[in-house]
């Protein structure tokens, strides 16, 4: 009867380290995925301002030539 309870307290430990791990895992990469839509909203916002950026000096030259 002992043996059987000591196995299944192992069986159980075995559990909870598993899915503690994979809990890790998720959270990780939750972390991932949160800095990678950042950057990827970085790199859309600074995209952006080039693009105005490039307009402004287009209107600037049409100005030039129309003067």
């Amino acid at each position: 009867m002992k043996d059987r309870k000591n196995q299944g307290k192992r069986i159980s430990a075995i559990l909870n380290s598993n899915f503690n791990k994979g809990q890790k895992s998720l959270d990780t990469e939750r972390k991932q995925i949160k800095v990678g839509v950042k950057l990827g909203l970085g790199i859309l916002t600074f995209a952006r301002l080039l693009s105005f950026l490039q307009a402004v000096r287009k209107i600037k030259m049409a100005k030039m030539f129309v003067s």
